[in-house]
């Protein structure tokens, strides 16, 4: 059975955007009272020192408006996730993402710090993906800001330990992006498994930009 892994942070980070403005908006009446409150006690003289109360509930206003640090952006519609495989089982194949965001990677051995990926062309009945290049010198996923400007003129790559692979579903054209994490083979460095450890993130919004 392939193993799939769904994350949807996208939820918790709008959860977080929401409550941004609501405290904003609350910071923002106060200070519009705290001001007429302080307008009327130089009026008449009330004697409350006003002035820093007023300016420390604005400079709070503009401190978070500034620098709140959850904001949704357009990692919002994607899937994310960690799988360990054992590539000598299953064919060599796993599924990440489900639906119309299924993307089935086909892994083979290389050696101890490369592992072969394939696209399409090699085993067109099963795997639907028909680009796949390796993603220049990302090193993270949002580095990758046009996922189309790779060269995917290979049906082959062997990407090594840390490298970042680019790949679109033949089905819908969307893109996914595949990190090599760890690998493991039992042919050398005394291993006993033949294992990838990789995480991936899928843009399901037909985005090409992951940053």
């Amino acid at each position: 059975m392939c193993t799939f892994v769904r994350v949807e942070m996208h939820t918790i980070l709008y959860r977080l955007e929401r409550e941004q403005k609501k405290v904003l908006l609350c910071l923002g009446i106060l200070f519009l009272l705290l001001s007429v409150f302080w307008f009327f006690s130089e009026l008449f003289d009330v004697g409350i020192p006003m002035e820093p109360i007023v300016v420390f509930v604005g400079g709070s206003a503009t401190l978070l408006a500034s620098y709140w640090p959850f904001k949704a952006t357009n990692r919002s519609a994607c899937l994310t996730g960690k799988i360990p495989f054992d590539y000598s089982t299953n064919n060599g194949l796993v599924t990440i993402g489900s639906g119309e965001n299924q993307f089935i990677l086909a892994f083979s051995s290389a050696s101890h710090d490369k592992i072969h990926m394939y696209n399409g062309v090699h085993k067109k009945s099963i795997v639907n993906t028909d680009r796949i290049a390796t993603a220049g010198d990302a090193g993270s996923f949002k580095d990758v800001r046009d996922v189309t400007e790779f060269y995917y003129n290979s049906d082959v790559v062997s990407p090594k330990i840390g490298e970042i692979v680019a790949l679109r579903s033949k089905d819908t054209g969307r893109y996914a992006l595949v990190q090599i994490l760890d690998i493991k083979c039992q042919d050398r460095q005394g291993s006993e498994i033949n294992e990838v450890v990789f995480r991936f993130v899928i843009n399901t919004d037909d985005s090409t930009s992951f940053a």
